[in-house]
């Protein structure tokens, strides 16, 4: 077997910069100096970095569909092994929010939208490239196209209907079509004079949010330059998320699985992750979750992959199994539980190091959540 001793030892290394259609590399060199750029992220890809040692991750854009996109379970893999992860405009806002809760740092106008759950399809940030010429996308993603239109309300440039007008028409268009002349041209509406425009085409909040983000770096690690030479936690290479998970399930799981089933709601009330699986359930099971309530113990934070209902506090107790059994069966279809509790097991152990509360001792609001 190699030695791997050396693997665990701090290196200098620059940055690494995921991007493609968001920002030119030219750009993301003059904000980022020093930084290694690499095409938009794909599965495995921080996996073999973080191996060569690389500390710094930068998330912009990323693949999906016909290539496996990058998972947060890898995401959270180099978090817990040292690494720092920066996210924002595209896939990087995506996995940012996925991986807030253990660390991974997002930033932008995208990234708050689906922080804060406004948005919870992926295909919100998804565009059309050519892969040698990545810079400048072929066709608009719905995101952008939808904080463009609250803008161009704001200032007056069109009126608040006739926005909402074309962001449905938007929203029926597949993202490979999507472009300003078939939103008009599907919404029914005159097209815009050259004024207007001209505008549209000047308004990128994808490359604002990337800008941003890469100022942010530059500006962290010129203020801590050992971030780009922080070691790795372990000697061992990274385990396959994919193998994991076909040895896994809930079966095997069994009792851990079950145990931690109340911190499972609170963990998906709190990552705003409950709704994106009760899309199919039952109207009254949707009413309920407008109903919840807890009053938690002050100590729940230390061990949140095994409370009990008790803990919660809960207004009611039945309500909140019903509306899990509905969450996990959706889960299941999905084959996202056994993933779904890693990440709560990931969590639950940075609460624990860090004595990260992350939610008030009571949980109100529209959603039964604070936001």
């Amino acid at each position: 077997m190699p030695d791997l001793a050396h693997i665990a030892q701090p290196v200098d290394t620059p940055p690494l910069v995921f991007v493609g259609p968001s920002l030119p590399a030219k750009e993301v060199h003059q904000l980022l100096p020093g930084a290694e750029l690499r095409p938009p992220i794909r599965r495995y890809d921080l996996h073999m970095a973080r191996m060569l040692r690389y500390s710094v991750f930068v998330i912009i854009d990323g693949v999906f569909a016909q290539t496996d996109a990058i998972s947060p379970r890898e995401v959270v893999d180099v978090l817990q092994d040292g690494a720092l992860v920066f996210g924002a405009a595209s896939m990087g806002a995506l996995r940012a929010v996925d991986c807030a809760p253990v660390g991974a740092i997002g930033t932008g106008s995208i990234y708050r939208l689906f922080r804060r759950g406004v948005l919870d399809r992926e295909d919100e940030v998804a565009v059309t490239f050519i892969p040698e010429r990545p810079f400048p996308a072929l066709t608009l993603a719905m995101a952008a196209v939808r904080l463009t239109l609250n803008r161009a309300v704001r200032q007056n440039r069109m009126p608040r209907e006739h926005a909402i007008q074309l962001i449905h028409a938007g929203q029926k268009l597949h993202f490979q079509e999507r472009t300003w002349d078939a939103i008009f041209s599907s919404a029914g509406c005159l097209m815009p004079n050259k004024k207007l425009r001209s505008w549209l085409n000047e308004q990128d909040p994808k490359a604002e949010d990337a800008r941003h983000l890469l100022k942010q770096v530059s500006s962290r690690i010129a203020s801590d330059p050992e971030l780009t030479r922080r070691p790795r936690a372990t000697r061992l290479p990274f385990t396959d998320p994919d193998q994991t998970r076909s040895r896994s399930s809930l079966v095997e799981l069994g009792p851990k699985f079950e145990a931690s089933k109340p911190g499972m709601l609170l963990w998906l009330l709190q990552s705003n992750r409950l709704e994106r699986y009760l899309k199919r359930a039952a109207d009254d099971v949707k009413d309920g979750m407008k109903k919840l309530s807890f009053d938690l113990s002050n100590d729940w934070h230390q061990r949140l992959d095994y409370l009990t209902w008790e803990d919660l506090g809960c207004s009611d107790t039945i309500l909140a199994k019903r509306i899990l059994a509905s969450v996990i069966d959706q889960m299941n279809d999905s084959d996202e539980s056994i993933p779904e509790f890693y990440r709560l097991k990931a969590v639950a152990e940075r609460m624990r190091r860090t004595g990260i509360i992350g939610l008030p001792s009571k949980i109100g609001g529209p959603m039964g959540i604070g936001r």
